[in-house]
């Protein structure tokens, strides 16, 4: 066996991303590592774009035959001893990191508030009045509504999404096993998300003990997997969870399902029907209708957090920079150092920024789609332009958030695992 010199450049393009986004950022200044940071992600779906349409899926992809098929006792025994362990692990780290509001105030507004209100019969989304301070909850039912199974069980938050990430791992490793053919480059494969994880929890503690971002990843790799595959059912579920959790891919939404309907059109309409119910039953009926403005108001929470986080962290001395927009990601550092005014100018500038941005590309995805269509089939294409989606929205986010940038470097998994590293 010989290294493919052409797929390990890919490869090493995916550990200079999950590098730029954890690991090396402590190394560079937050100017070059941001920079680099999106670069990385960016020439990861140009290289995989570039080997897809180069080879016609002759070398990169290779169809499994009968002959050269993995042991698949050895990959499932390797594919639950890696997420065992992944368990194990993370339970002793939660045992030994207590939740603190003081670090974050996630899980406690996800408890106290979410939940809270939903055992006790109350609406979700009353805004929350304190003194002159007011807010909409803004955390949509998808990133809150699982841990009501956690409650009632009375175990750990952080635990519950790691098991819902861990399931959409096992989704990704059978896919992976069936698409393989060869144990070594199985076993590469198999290993790309926990090496994402972990390399995220060595760089910040915060992020797997403060935080259920692993969640939200879950939800983005089980759809960026399941737009190669071909269950409806599954592109519909992926869809709707990570439509009733975030906003991010609101926009590209349409073009998917534009983009769908070209190439099936039953698929593409029983797809949207499941998706519809989906939201009807568990977002519109339940919320929506109860609270019209629910979403336009909840956008309004984010403003003070904005101006709060660029002021920065209490405990920063006077006068220093505030401490997660120079965390070395995210493009906010830039607005802040360079843009002219005050606080409000810059944040108004660089949230009009993101909107352009948000805005154009769907638009240039769908006067791309015709010719991309000739080179690279819907699904990539589909798959291309949803890493690009999640590139742009997260780098020009506000408040850069080292978590965040987890759920973007998973969508990266379902691309590189199409292409075999080691070659006879």
């Amino acid at each position: 066996m010989k290294i493919n010199k052409d797929i390990a450049i890919l490869y090493a393009l995916f550990i200079f991303e999950i590098g730029f986004h954890s690991l090396f950022k402590k190394w560079l200044p937050t100017s070059i590592n941001s920079m680099l940071a999106t670069l990385s992600s960016l020439a990861i779906v140009w290289f995989a774009y570039k080997l897809i349409k180069n080879s016609k899926n002759k070398e990169t992809i290779t169809p499994k035959t009968e002959a050269s098929k993995p042991n698949k006792t050895k990959s499932f025994i390797l594919v639950f001893a890696l997420a065992i362990f992944t368990i194990l692990f993370f339970q002793q780290f939660f045992l030994s990191t207590p939740i603190n509001i003081i670090t974050s105030d996630i899980i406690p507004t996800t408890k106290d508030v979410y939940i809270e209100r939903l055992f006790n019969n109350e609406f979700v989304y009353t805004p929350i009045h304190k003194g002159e301070y007011s807010w909409t909850p803004n955390y949509f039912p998808m990133h809150w509504l699982p841990f009501a199974i956690s409650e009632y069980l009375n175990f750990d938050y952080r635990l519950m999404a790691l098991f819902v990430l861990i399931g959409s791992i096992l989704f990704y490793s059978f896919h992976v096993i069936s698409k393989t053919n060869e144990n070594l480059n199985l076993w590469i494969k198999l290993l790309l998300p926990y090496l994402t994880l972990f390399a995220f929890h060595l760089d910040d503690k915060i992020i797997m003990g403060h935080s259920i971002e692993t969640l939200i990843c879950a939800y983005y790799l089980f759809f960026a997997l399941s737009l190669l595959r071909t269950s409806t059912v599954a592109k519909a579920i992926g869809l709707s969870s990570i439509l009733m959790s975030r906003f991010s891919i609101v926009l590209w939404t349409p073009f998917y399902i534009f983009s769908s309907f070209i190439q099936n059109k039953k698929q593409t309409i029983i797809l949207s029907l499941i998706s519809i119910f989906l939201a009807l039953v568990i977002f519109v009926f339940p919320f929506i209708i109860k609270y019209p403005q629910l979403l336009t108001d909840s956008f309004d929470a984010f403003i003070p957090v904005y101006i709060k986080e660029w002021q920065g962290q209490s405990w920063q001395a006077p006068g220093d920079r505030p401490y997660q927009l120079f965390n070395g990601i995210g493009f906010a550092n830039y607005f802040y150092s360079f843009w002219p005014g005050d606080l409000t100018q810059k944040i108004t500038a660089f949230i009009q920024m993101q909107t352009i941005v948000n805005i154009s590309l769907p638009v240039l995805f769908f006067i791309y789609l015709r010719k991309f269509r000739k080179q690279i089939s819907i699904q990539h294409y589909q798959l291309f332009t949803l890493k690009l989606t999640l590139i742009f929205f997260y780098s020009f986010i506000v408040v850069p958030y080292q978590y965040l940038f987890m759920v973007s470097i998973f969508v990266s998994i379902p691309i590189v695992q199409q292409f075999d590293l080691m070659k006879d």
